[in-house]
């Protein structure tokens, strides 16, 4: 089973890189200065020349420099973000909302792996990434052993869109989710709104963190 969600994995990233978003979510209206005259994103976030996918033109927007929190990488970052996280209390009301809130709020999913365009180097760095989701609409996270932070989490049935509000900086993500029949595996693709569609990740359930690569299933 875990060969044909591997598989159908892989499948779903080709897929994504070649369909292009129909929706746009990058704000047109104002002129966005050069990349030199930006604000200071406290190494969080870097400028990118991305193309709107409701005009087509392209357009300068932030997008983060870690894949899945700032404080993972070769320069981890810890900033408060000065808006905290609004909680929208779940209320699944669809089959696939109600399935989805029960299999995210059963134990605990760690990365098993992510793949970023052009950034191989990310794959083994989020590897043991978790995340915990309560029934509240509460989630924690952390990296191996360290717990990271907590913030709150929203699923819409409609879009199939996981969306998560971090209380730390830089850490707001938005994911379009597809679970396995066997429900203890995940893919999460990036999306539009945070400029992440260039980043997809497995993820699998456990009932720990898992505190070790040997614990996680992959190679040291």
């Amino acid at each position: 089973m875990k060969l044909l969600i591997t598989a159908c994995f892989f499948s779903l990233i080709f897929a994504t890189c070649q369909k292009k978003p129909q929706e746009s979510t990058i704000d047109t209206t104002t002129t966005t200065p050069p990349p030199a005259q930006l604000p200071q994103t406290e190494g969080i976030t870097t400028t990118s020349m991305v193309i709107d996918t409701l005009t087509g033109r392209p357009v300068m927007a932030e997008k983060p420099i870690n894949a899945l929190s700032a404080s993972i990488g070769e320069n981890p970052k810890r900033i408060v973000d000065p808006i905290a996280p609004v909680l929208v209390p779940p209320n699944p009301v669809t089959a696939q909302e109600q399935r989805v809130h029960r299999v995210l709020t059963t134990e605990l999913w760690a990365v098993w792996s992510l793949i970023r365009i052009k950034k191989v180097n990310e794959t083994r760095e989020n590897q043991g990434t978790w995340f915990k989701f309560n029934p509240d609409g509460t989630y924690e996270y952390g990296f191996w052993d360290e717990p990271i932070s907590t913030g709150t989490w929203y699923f819409d049935g409609t879009s199939g869109l996981l969306d998560l509000d971090s209380k730390m900086k830089g850490d707001d993500r938005q994911w379009k989710v597809q679970m396995a029949s066997s429900e203890d595996v995940m893919v999460w693709v990036g999306t539009q709104k945070y400029v992440t569609t260039d980043i997809s990740l497995k993820l699998e359930r456990f009932a720990n963190v898992p505190k070790t690569r040997a614990e996680l299933g992959v190679r040291e």
